[in-house]
C-alpha cells in the first residue's frame, strides 16, 4: 500500500464525473453511487484533495456530497475582454463555494495559461490575487501542457501552483532550467495526465484509438518495460511520478476499485528510460485529440 506521506500528494480528477471523459473511456460519466464508494474511500485512506474546472460539469453532482474536509483545486474559465471579469469570477467563485459547502478553495487555477498573455491577462491575474488577498482562495496558479507559456507567466506574474502534463512519455517539466526556475520562486508543481487518459494502462496495443495508431511502436516501447518490469502500469505511473516529488499527483478514475487499485500500489523508486519519452506533441498533448 501507498504510505501516508505518498497518498497526501494524490488527488482526484473530476472530469469523469461530469462527462464521459478520456480516449479510453467507453463507460461514460461516473454514476453517482460510484463517487461517493470514491469519496469514502479518500476520507478513510486521507485522499484529501479534488481537482475540478467549470468546464468539468462536476460540480452539479459533487454538490450532492459533504466536502467540507477536503480541499478543492479549481480551473477557472476566464473570458477576456469581459467588462464584468471581476464580477463574473467573484460570483463563480461564491456560487462553487456554496454548492461544494467549503468555506474557501485551496487553489484557484486559470485552466488556458495563454489568458494570462492576452490583453486582458493583467487583469485577470489582479482578480486571482484580490480573491487570495480576501481569503477566497489559498493559492493561485495556471494550467498548461508540459512546459508551454511557464517562463513568459512567471517572468510577469507570482503565481504558487503550476499545473501541467507529466507521464512515461510527457518529461517536459523536468528540463533543468524550467525546474530551477520554480524552484527558485518557491512554485508548487502539480502534475496531471499521470496515464496520458488511460492509454498507458492499455497492454494491448490493438486496443489504441485508430487517431494515435502512428505511435504505434511509442506503445509497443512501453508495454516491453511493463512486462519485463514485472509490475502493473497503475504502480508504475504512480510510483514514477512520486518519484519525481512533485507537491501534487492528479489522476482520473472511472471507478472505486481504481482508486483501490491505486491505494494499494506498493511505493517503488521507479526509472523509465529515456528512449519511452517523446516530444511529439500530437501523442502527448491530449488537446490535439478532439
Amino acid at each position: 500500500m501507498l504510505s501516508l506521506e505518498s497518498r497526501k500528494k494524490l488527488a482526484i480528477g473530476t472530469a469523469q464525473f461530469g462527462y464521459k471523459y478520456g480516449v479510453t473511456n467507453k463507460r461514460g460519466k461516473t454514476s453517482a453511487k460510484e463517487i461517493s464508494k470514491i469519496i469514502s474511500l479518500q476520507r478513510k485512506y486521507k485522499i484529501n484533495y479534488l481537482d475540478t474546472a467549470q468546464a468539468y460539469k462536476s460540480e452539479k453532482i459533487l454538490k450532492n456530497f459533504d466536502l467540507k474536509k477536503f480541499d478543492i483545486i479549481m480551473k477557472l474559465q476566464t473570458f477576456n475582454g469581459s467588462k464584468n471579469l471581476e464580477k463574473s469570477i467573484k460570483k463563480n467563485i461564491l456560487k462553487a463555494m456554496k454548492n461544494l459547502k467549503v468555506n474557501s478553495i485551496f487553489c484557484l487555477m486559470v485552466h488556458e495559461s495563454r489568458d494570462l498573455l492576452k490583453k486582458d491577462g493583467v487583469n485577470l491575474y489582479r482578480i486571482l490575487k484580490a480573491l487570495k488577498d480576501d481569503n477566497y482562495v489559498e493559492k493561485i496558479g495556471f494550467s498548461t501542457y508540459g512546459t508551454s507559456n511557464i517562463l513568459k507567466i512567471l517572468k510577469k506574474f507570482k503565481f504558487d501552483v503550476v499545473q501541467t502534463t507529466f507521464n512515461p512519455f510527457d518529461r517536459r517539466i523536468l528540463n533543468q532550467k524550467i525546474k530551477n526556475k520554480l524552484k527558485k520562486k518557491g512554485v508548487e508543481v502539480h502534475v496531471r495526465s499521470i496515464f496520458l487518459q488511460g492509454l498507458l494502462l492499455l497492454l494491448q496495443t490493438n486496443k489504441i484509438p485508430k487517431k494515435l495508431k502512428k505511435f504505434e511502436n511509442n506503445f509497443k516501447k512501453w508495454n516491453n518495460f511493463v512486462k519485463n518490469s514485472g509490475l502493473k502500469p497503475f504502480d508504475i505511473c504512480i510510483n514514477y511520478a512520486l518519484s519525481q516529488n512533485f507537491d501534487k499527483i492528479i489522476f482520473g478514475i472511472n471507478d472505486h476499485k481504481q482508486l483501490k487499485e491505486i491505494i494499494n500500489c506498493r511505493n517503488k523508486k521507479i526509472m523509465i528510460p529515456k528512449n519511452i519519452s517523446t516530444n511529439n506533441k500530437f501523442l502527448i498533448n491530449p488537446y490535439y485529440w478532439s
